[in-house]
């Protein structure tokens, strides 16, 4: 549910522990109480609230709330039924606050600035292309027009030069003869040989990694440790799959009226596995195993 915000909806269910069905048809018959981030409790604004569903949503009504009641971190809804035997469970619910987006006057101001940069940038850029490359004269450089020739600089006519590139040639036909041949070695054939040093120091520490005795051990787990192994205090994996079984599938007899006993049977229906303790009132429901 979001925070301070108007036209939202609160589902409550109704059920009927005489009957053991959910209850329907009693929308007149509910109210509610509204307690704000642990505050006294109120009555909520929607006295009644309306049936969802009779048929494909049982049991379940709607509260119609105010913006002001959703304006909390924690609402807690109590709501309950005139009608006998009917309990409601109370809704405890953590608001959020909804993101606001483009409706901030400090993010519309905050693009403006952007919009009024870029398009200096734009201009600033488009600038650039305005320098002409025939006509314009770019500062300390207006003697290049001027120059014919240059006498300080030597080339090929030089001996000291063509002295050091024959020198330069031969030294590179040595490093291409050798290059070529780094392309003698076979690997399939040829054998590296390191020092003793270098293979102590290259080998792998293995002293970590199990055996293969410790690892045909891991083969071992049947299913029986598997439903031994505890999951919680001193219940193992074996009794607490019993008992969700019982409660969700096996078969169940009920009997008392206030509160009402329910006993979950075993699978063959001849030993009760847990007993379910359900007072009218719906609160302080106990389960013994």
């Amino acid at each position: 549910m979001f925070k301070n915000v108007a036209s939202q909806k609160i589902a409550v269910v109704a059920y009927d522990t005489s009957g053991e069905d959910y209850k329907t048809g009693d929308a007149s018959n509910i109210t509610a109480q509204i307690s704000k981030d642990g505050g006294a409790t109120a009555a909520t604004n929607d006295v009644n609230p309306t049936e969802l569903d009779a048929t494909d949503a049982k049991g379940v009504y709607l509260f119609d709330m105010t913006q002001a009641e959703t304006n909390a971190d924690l609402i807690v809804v109590s709501a309950v039924s005139s009608t006998a035997n009917i309990t409601i469970e109370p809704v405890v619910i953590y608001t959020q606050t909804v993101m606001r987006g483009t409706d901030s006057a400090a993010l519309a101001s905050s693009l403006t600035t952007h919009d009024g940069k870029l398009d200096t940038l734009t201009t600033n850029v488009g600038n650039l292309n305005d320098f002409d490359p025939i006509n314009d004269i770019v500062a300390n450089v207006t003697l290049v027009d001027t120059t014919t020739s240059n006498t300080d600089m030597r080339g090929t006519d030089s001996a000291a030069l063509a002295s050091a590139l024959t020198t330069h040639d031969g030294k590179l036909d040595t490093l291409t003869t050798n290059v070529g041949n780094l392309n003698d070695f076979d690997p399939t054939v040829d054998e590296v040989i390191t020092n003793a040093a270098s293979r102590t120091a290259s080998k792998a520490d293995v002293s970590a990694l199990a055996t293969s005795a410790e690892i045909a051990a891991l083969n071992d787990i049947t299913v029986a440790d598997i439903l031994a192994g505890v999951i919680d205090g001193a219940i193992d994996l074996q009794t607490s799959l019993k008992r969700i079984l019982a409660v969700q599938v096996n078969s169940a007899a009920a009997s008392g009226t206030d509160p009402k006993v329910i006993a979950f049977k075993n699978s063959a229906g001849s030993a009760t596995v847990a007993t379910q303790s359900v007072p009218v009132a719906g609160t302080g429901r106990t389960t013994t195993f």
